[in-house]
C-alpha cells in the first residue's frame, strides 16, 4: 500500500488514561441497570438471582482476561487482532468476531435511539410521528461529539458517568420511600413464582442479566488511544467492572421491591412506570413525566454516544485491514478537527438508524419484538465472548513468552470455564427461546449475504497482504519512543533531584523530547522502505541507545550520594535506571519482538 494510504488513516495521539477510561465504560454499561434486564424478572426471583451470579462470574473472567490481552497487545479492534493471531492468521475467524460486536453495537445503539426519541417525545410533548427525528438529531450530536478533541471527550465521559451514577442513585429510594415491600418481589404477591418455567426460566433470565454488563469489554477496542496501556487497562477495567457489579446489586436490591416484579418486568420504562403508580397514579401531577423521563434519558444518552464509538472502532479496523470497504477507515477528512473514524460512525449510524425504523414500526404490530432485539443482540455477543476466550487460552499457548503487564488471576483455567459457559448460555438460548430463534434467523440472512462478499472481495484483497501490519508498526513504535522519553525524562529528574549541574554544562531539560524529530527520521517512513519487524527493531534499537547514551552523559556530570550506591549495584558516579521505566521500555520492545510476527 503507498504511504497516503496510511497517512489518512491515522488515529489522533492517544488522550487516555485509566479514569477517561472507567468513565467511558462506565457510559456503556450504566444504562443496563435502567433498561434491558427487568423482563428477566419475570422468570421468577430466584432464576434472575441465579443468573445473575452466574453471568457475574462469566463476565468477571471476560474482563481479567481481556485486560491481560489489552495490556499486552494494545491495539485498536483489539478482539479482532486477537482472534486473527489465535487462529493463526485466520481471515474467517477475524471477520466473525469483529462482525459480531458490530452487529451487537449497532442493534443497542437502534434499541438506545428508540427508547431516546420516545423519551424526547414526552419531554417535550411532539407528536408520535416525529419520533425518527429526534434520532436524526441524536445521531448528528453525537457524531458531533465524538469529533472534540481527544482529551476533552474522555474527561467529559468521566463527569457524565458521574452524573449517570447519581440518577441511577436518586429514583430507586424515591420510589422505596413510598412502598418497599419483599413480598412483591418473593411472595404470593410477586405475580410469579421464584423458579418460573425451571431450566427454560434460568436460562431467559440468564440473557436479559448479560444486558447488565453488554459493553464492559470496548477498553479492548481502544489499545491505540490509550496514554498508557501497560498501566491503565486493567485497573480502569477492574474498577468499572465491580462499579457495574455494586450498581446492578444497588438496582435490585433498593429499586424492585416496589411493586409487583411480574408488573415491573412489563414495563418499557420500569422506575418511571414505579414513580408513577406510587406518586401519581391518576395521572393528574403533568410535571412528572417531563422530569422522570429527563432522569432516565441520561443513562441512555451516554451509553448511545459510548456505543458508537465502540462500534466505530471495529468498523474502523476491519476496515483498514481490508475487511470492509477501505473508505469506511478514513480519519483524516475536510469534516474533522482531529484524526477520527468519521466514516465508520456514519455507517454505523445509517444501518442503526434503518434498524431503529423497522424496530419502531414493527414494536406496535409483533409483541416482544423489543425482546427479540435484545436476544439478538445478547446472542452475537456470546458468540464474541466464545471467541475471545478462546483466543486468551490460544495466545498464552502460542506466545508463552509475551510480556504480560496484567496476569488474569484466572488464568487459563479461568477462560476455559468462562467459554464453557458462554457457550452453554448459546444453546441453551437457542433451544429454549424464542428470541434466540430469531437471532438465528437473523444471523441467515447476514451469512447469505456476507458470505459472497466474504470470498469474492475481502479474500482476495487481503490474502497474502499483511495490510493492516504498517499500523500495528507505527503504533509499536510510538510506544518504544514514548517509553524511552520517558526514561530519558526520569534518569534526568532523578539527576536533578541530587545533584545540582556543573557550572558551563548546558543539558536540555527533555533531552529524549528533543531528540525525538531526529529520531523519527532515522526510522523512516512507515510502510515505505522497510519491512513492519525491521521498522520496529529499530526504533527499539535506537530508542535503547538514546536512553542509554543519555544516562552516560548524565553519569559524567553527576555523583551519586554514597546512600544510593551501597547495596544498590552501582558503580560510582552512576545511576540504576529507574525500574518502572525501564520496565516500560523493554516491554514495549519485547512484544514488538514476540507478538509483531503472529499479528
Amino acid at each position: 500500500m503507498p504511504q497516503e494510504y496510511y497517512d489518512k488513516r491515522k488515529l489522533a495521539k492517544p488522550a487516555a488514561g485509566r479514569v477517561g477510561v472507567w468513565g467511558m465504560l462506565m457510559c456503556m454499561a450504566l444504562s443496563g441497570s435502567f433498561y434491558g434486564p427487568h423482563p428477566g424478572l419475570n422468570e421468577g426471583f430466584g432464576n434472575f438471582i441465579l443468573a445473575f451470579i452466574v453471568v457475574t462470574t462469566l463476565m468477571l473472567i471476560l474482563v481479567l482476561s481481556m485486560a491481560e490481552l489489552t495490556a499486552s497487545l494494545p491495539f485498536s479492534g483489539g478482539p479482532a487482532v486477537f482472534a486473527h493471531a489465535a487462529f493463526d492468521g485466520s481471515y474467517i475467524a477475524r471477520c466473525v468476531i469483529g462482525y459480531s460486536y458490530i452487529a451487537s453495537y449497532i442493534l443497542g445503539s437502534a434499541t438506545a435511539a428508540v427508547d431516546f426519541g420516545t423519551s424526547l417525545t414526552i419531554i417535550f410533548g411532539t407528536p408520535v410521528q416525529v419520533e425518527p427525528v429526534w434520532w436524526l438529531v441524536v445521531f448528528a450530536g453525537c457524531i458531533a461529539l465524538c469529533n472534540a478533541p481527544p482529551h476533552r471527550m474522555f474527561w467529559g465521559t468521566f463527569f457524565v458517568a458521574v452524573a449517570v451514577m447519581g440518577t441511577i442513585l436518586i429514583l430507586p429510594p424515591i420510589n422505596a420511600a413510598a412502598k418497599y415491600e419483599w413480598g412483591l418481589v418473593v411472595g404470593e404477591d410477586s405475580g410469579t413464582t421464584l423458579f418460573n418455567d425451571n431450566v427454560a426460566g434460568f436460562f431467559r433470565a440468564a440473557m436479559y442479566c448479560t444486558w447488565f454488563y453488554l459493553g464492559v469489554e470496548i477498553f479492548a477496542v481502544m489499545g491505540e488511544e490509550l496514554q498508557d496501556p501497560r498501566e491503565d487497562v486493567a485497573p480502569a477495567a477492574q474498577w468499572s467492572f465491580y462499579t457495574f457489579v455494586v450498581t446492578a446489586m444497588y438496582m435490585i436490591v433498593v429499586g424492585y421491591a416496589s411493586i409487583p416484579i411480574a408488573d415491573f418486568s412489563a414495563q418499557d420504562y420500569p422506575l418511571v412506570y414505579v414513580a408513577h403508580q406510587l406518586y401519581d397514579p391518576d395521572g393528574t401531577a403533568t410535571w412528572m413525566d417531563p422530569v422522570l423521563y429527563a432522569l432516565a434519558v441520561l443513562p441512555n444518552a451516554v451509553s448511545f454516544q459510548i456505543g458508537m464509538i465502540a462500534y466505530s472502532r471495529h468498523i474502523y479496523t476491519l476496515s483498514r485491514a481490508g475487511y470492509l470497504p477501505q473508505s469506511l477507515s478514513i480519519t483524516v477528512t475536510p469534516f474533522t478537527s482531529y484524526p477520527t473514524p468519521l466514516y465508520s460512525m456514519v455507517a454505523g449510524s445509517v444501518v442503526a438508524y434503518i434498524v431503529g425504523i423497522a424496530y419502531w414500526y414493527l414494536d406496535s404490530k409483533i409483541a416482544f419484538v423489543g425482546n427479540i432485539v435484545t436476544g439478538v443482540s445478547v446472542m452475537f455477543n456470546l458468540v464474541a465472548y466464545s471467541i475471545d476466550m478462546f483466543a486468551f487460552v490460544q495466545i498464552r499457548r502460542l506466545i508463552p513468552t509475551l510480556p504480560r503487564p496484567f496476569v488474569s488471576p484466572l488464568g487459563v483455567p479461568g477462560a476455559i470455564v468462562g467459554m464453557i459457559g458462554f457457550i452453554i448460555l448459546f444453546i441453551g438460548g437457542v433451544i429454549l427461546m424464542q428470541e434466540f430463534r430469531a437471532g438465528l434467523v437473523v444471523l441467515g440472512v447476514v451469512l447469505v449475504i456476507g458470505a459472497p462478499y466474504y470470498w469474492f472481495v475481502v479474500l482476495p484483497r487481503v490474502s497474502g497482504r499483511a495490510i493492516e501490519k504498517p499500523f500495528l508498526q507505527a503504533h509499536l513504535k510510538f510506544l518504544i519512543m514514548d517509553a524511552s522519553h520517558k526514561s530519558a525524562r526520569s534518569t534526568v529528574g532523578q539527576a536533578s533531584h541530587h545533584v545540582s549541574s556543573k557550572p558551563g554544562i548546558d543539558e536540555p531539560a527533555n533531552p529524549g523530547i528533543a531528540r525525538s524529530a531526529t529520531v523519527g527520521r532515522m526510522i523512516g517512513n512507515t510502510g515505505k522502505t522497510m519491512q513492519p519487524e525491521a521498522g520496529v527493531a529499530q526504533a527499539a534499537s535506537l530508542a535503547q541507545a538514546q536512553t542509554t547514551s543519555h544516562s552516560r552523559r548524565t553519569s559524567l556530570q553527576t555523583e551519586a550520594p554514597p546512600s544510593q550506591m551501597e547495596g544498590a549495584g552501582a558503580s560510582p558516579g552512576q545511576f540504576a535506571p529507574p525500574t518502572k521505566k525501564g520496565e516500560a521500555l523493554r516491554w514495549a520492545q519485547d512484544v514488538a519482538k514476540d507478538a509483531l510476527g503472529l499479528l
